[in-house]
């Protein structure tokens, strides 16, 4: 099954301008995410850590409103409490669970509490309808050792364009590694970075990046930075999303994605981008902007 990594993206204190082109229910919704997780936190504070968990685990308790529900986990990956599958989930390590589409959200959730917390996107099976939705989880660090999170679910079904889409990423990527092992790096690179070469397909473009941040070859909205070292190069949102790429390569390549803006629509959108390492060092990939 193809790996299918999500998207992390940090709030910062001071929010992005970018922030203001998204909908007004978007925000609504980052707002009453943060709140609902903060108030779990106010919980333990006030009754204590077992009586706080239980009430989380309560399926008709009042940290149940609607399609929000809490869930407590160690950095081990432990379940402590959860508002929906207490049964299922509570007192089991989930380190390695994944989601529908091979993503292990756990353990990117435990990476993202142990450096302060954030806001982060898999694919998940809605309890209620079992149909698979985008999910917008926030996540935040109780202590040294837990962390809580809540999320909400996107309004509409994982579009099968999308797998469409990203199969044609993935072939594009695959063609461009056959470039490269056929003609050589350099070869590769000097096609790759030709706005009317063979590399060019539609509005996707391969990008090359080294494991200690060096951009190599981006002929799409990352040119600029051709040459340079981006490691701790952030999104609009302020992710690290170069090396969160990195990351995905080393543990054998899949889709994620970051914010940034589109130069045909210049508005800040999704960008989708299906990685994949190649050589010891480095990785390749391409993306589309989300509709």
């Amino acid at each position: 099954m193809r790996k299918l990594f999500l998207a992390v993206f940090f709030i910062v204190i001071l929010i992005p301008q970018s922030f203001a082109d998204t909908s007004t229910e978007q925000r609504d919704q980052v707002v009453k995410l943060k709140a609902f997780v903060d108030s779990g936190i106010d919980y333990i504070k006030q009754q204590g850590a077992d009586k706080a968990y239980a009430e989380f685990s309560n399926i008709h308790g009042k940290f149940r409103q609607e399609k929000f529900y809490l869930a407590v986990y160690k950095y081990d990956g432990t379940c402590l409490a959860h508002g929906v599958f207490p049964e299922e989930k509570a007192d089991k390590n989930l380190y390695e669970q994944k989601d529908p589409y091979g993503t292990p959200y756990i353990k990117l959730m435990t990476k993202l509490a142990k450096t302060g917390g954030g806001f982060i996107r898999y694919y998940s099976r809605d309890p209620d309808t079992h149909a698979i939705h985008i999910r917008t989880a926030y996540v935040k660090p109780i202590d040294d050792n837990t962390f809580i999170v809540s999320g909400v679910y996107d309004f509409f079904e994982v579009p099968v364009s999308y797998d469409v889409k990203v199969a044609e990423l993935e072939t594009f990527v695959n063609t461009g590694i056959k470039y490269i092992n056929e003609h050589g790096e350099e070869a590769a690179f000097k096609e790759f970075d030709n706005p009317e070469g063979k590399f060019v397909h539609g509005k996707s473009h391969l990008f090359v990046i080294t494991y200690d941040g060096l951009m190599i070859v981006d002929a799409g909205s990352l040119k600029q930075f051709t040459g340079k070292n981006i490691y701790d190069l952030k999104d609009e949102f302020g992710t690290p999303f170069v090396r969160m790429y990195i990351e995905i390569s080393k543990a054998g390549g899949g889709i994620a994605g970051h914010y940034w803006l589109n130069p045909y629509t210049h508005t800040i959108q999704y960008k989708i981008n299906y990685i994949k390492p190649f050589g010891k060092d480095k990785l390749i990939g391409a993306g589309f902007y989300e509709e």
